[in-house]
């Protein structure tokens, strides 16, 4: 597949850094121009899709915390500002293990972008 192809086709952001520790994971991410939810997410003002930014702490979420088989129960969040093609931004997800829930926020150098919480149910795919 030709570089240019590939470009079009990306549907994950660029991970530049991690930090972990105990139950907490943040994540430097650059938001790829190339990404395919931008198609038609709005046409002249492209801006990335809430459903998409709840999957990514998601499936982070069952990456660092070995959550493969949980998943989302309740779910709650508040979208801020718009998240654009080229953005920077902080990733921070915590795992609540006893109220069995993720909490995740985007921040970006102006701020909080968007944030929630996701309860978890385990088992269920």
């Amino acid at each position: 597949m030709s570089a240019q192809l590939a470009e079009l086709n990306v549907t994950e952001p660029v991970l530049f850094d991690e930090k972990l520790a105990l139950n907490r994971v943040e994540l430097n991410l650059m938001i790829p121009r190339g990404l395919i939810y931008f198609r038609g997410h709005f046409p002249n003002f492209p801006i990335l899709p809430g459903i998409v930014q709840i999957e990514w702490a998601v499936e982070y979420a069952r990456h660092y915390f070995e959550l493969a088989s949980a998943s989302v129960g309740s779910l709650q969040v508040k979208f801020r500002q718009p998240i654009s093609p080229g953005d920077h931004l902080w990733l921070t997800i915590e795992h609540h293990v006893t109220r069995q829930q993720i909490v995740f926020t985007y921040e970006g150098r102006d701020g909080v972008v968007s944030s929630g919480r996701v309860g978890l149910e385990p088992g269920r795919v």
